[in-house]
């Protein structure tokens, strides 16, 4: 089963000078009606309800066919159409969007988190709602890790109610199997009159981050690294590669008010760790990858023993 029945060269130049596109019936509607059976089954089970949004919507992690080339068929279509790196490209999220019959339908507009540099939309029931864009407001990324919390760091003269304006909204009548890309930690969005609508939303980057671990990859390398931290004698092969954590959300330093300084990091879901200096360090190193013989190995497995640190081979 094909998910897309579109050549991402067709739309690339497009995507590339707005910022966004629609591809009208860019998903195949073999994959549509998948979707719509996931969504029938699974509505008002406990996957809906761990990812709801009180008075907003249901959510759920979208489970992919058997037969759907998953996730490079993905991968290849986004990293074609909006010209992000195949090598380092993770997928971030795949939820089922199922808006509540009581939904707001007329919300104040987000940014998505940090971690969704390309939101990629696909219309399942659109019921009577719409989607709005405004590309040509101001494309500051949200640095945070939800949409609520950058929405709260925000000025009041700088909160989207506030500062957007009708004539920058683009407004997408989207239908079912219509595919919708932009850039979801840059543009302001939203869903108006989402009541009874039903979306695909799936989200990528391509500097290897991927909060919720919902790309596959990042479930394989957590479970290499497990493998390479218990075989060998305990000796870990100098020609494996350290990557922070594809789950890592941020390291920090900060200094306490009797001038100690804090140095943490923070995996998604979980509280903060403190990190020595050369923890830290290190860390701050790896971001592109680094062989692990050129590391001190005793730091390397210590990291990657905590979950910060993961490695390939």
């Amino acid at each position: 089963m094909n998910v897309f029945t579109f050549d991402p060269a067709d739309h690339r130049d497009q995507f590339l000078s707005q910022g966004w596109i629609v591809i009208k019936n860019g998903a195949s509607p073999e994959f549509v009606e998948h979707v719509r059976e996931f969504v029938e089954r699974e509505i008002g089970s406990d996957s809906f309800d761990d990812f709801a949004i009180a008075g907003k919507k249901g959510q759920a992690k979208y489970e992919f066919p058997a037969g759907a080339r998953f996730p490079d068929e993905l991968f290849d279509s986004i990293s074609g159409t909006c010209d992000l790196d195949r090598e380092t490209i993770a997928l971030s999220e795949r939820h089922i969007n199922a808006y509540d019959s009581n939904a707001n339908p007329n919300p104040a507009p987000h940014k998505d988190r940090d971690a969704s540099k390309i939101s990629c939309g696909v219309c399942i029931d659109p019921a009577d709602s719409e989607l709005v864009i405004y590309p040509g407001a101001s494309r500051e990324l949200n640095p945070f890790t939800s949409a609520a919390t950058y929405y709260a760091s925000l000025p009041a003269d700088q909160k989207p109610e506030v500062a957007l304006t009708a004539d920058q909204e683009v407004v997408i009548k989207d239908e079912p199997g219509d595919v919708m890309m932009f850039y979801g930690s840059a543009i302001w969005h939203m869903r108006r009159n989402s009541a009874r609508s039903v979306n695909l939303y799936m989200k990528f980057n391509d500097f290897d981050y991927d909060p919720l671990g919902e790309d596959p990859n990042t479930i394989d390398r957590q479970s290499r690294t497990q493998q390479l931290l218990s075989s060998n004698g305990g000796s870990l092969p100098a020609d494996a590669i350290a990557k922070v954590s594809r789950q890592l959300e941020s390291l920090t330093t900060q200094r306490s008010r009797n001038e100690i300084d804090v140095r943490q990091a923070k995996l998604w879901g979980q509280d903060p760790v403190l990190l020595d200096a050369d923890e830290l360090k290190l860390l701050q190193q790896l971001n592109g990858g680094t062989s692990v013989g050129s590391l001190d190995q005793g730091l390397v497995r210590r990291l990657a023993e905590r979950g910060l640190v993961d490695l390939l081979s």
